[in-house]
């Protein structure tokens, strides 16, 4: 899972390692069909030592006091072809707000391939605490991408 933070213009790229998920999908079933998705933040790098302290620390995702972030579904559309909309809400640093998931699905066989991406407000979560709480040198919008594999249960 991936992260894209704008830093004075520059594009911060970075990912979180460790996530897990509870997918119940079927293309003709959606309204039966649910995702939910753990997110490790202690496990966000952006291959920098000192900006990933920072990042887990207190004034950005504080892992110490919210060691995670869920994303659960609450409705899933079909948008047009192999392309779907996952609406939910995402819990991260005990705020809760609307999300909107945007993805591409191949299933052949037993394995779907999933590719999508989201955008969320930083501050509308608490992330950035302090000086990091305007927008000015970090920018409010956070671009998230996916991308895997999963092989259903039988």
């Amino acid at each position: 899972m991936a992260f894209t933070a704008d830093w004075n213009g520059t594009p911060i790229n970075g990912t979180f390692g460790r996530w897990s998920s509870t997918i119940n999908f079927s293309p003709d079933d959606l309204g039966n069909s649910n995702v939910q998705v753990t997110v490790d933040l202690g496990s966000a790098s952006t291959a920098d030592g000192q900006r990933d302290e920072m990042l887990l620390g207190e004034s950005f995702l504080n892992v110490a006091a919210h060691p995670k972030a869920v994303f659960s579904s609450s409705d899933i559309q079909l948008v047009r072809g192999d392309n779907y909309r996952a609406r939910g809400t995402l819990k991260l640093h005990d705020e809760t707000h609307p999300v909107t998931l945007n993805f591409n699905l191949k299933i052949e066989g037993a394995t779907a391939k999933v590719t999508g991406n989201s955008k969320l407000r930083r501050t509308q979560f608490g992330v950035g605490s302090g000086e990091w709480s305007a927008t000015g040198e970090i920018a409010d919008a956070v671009a998230i991408a996916f991308d895997f594999s999963a092989q259903s249960s039988p």
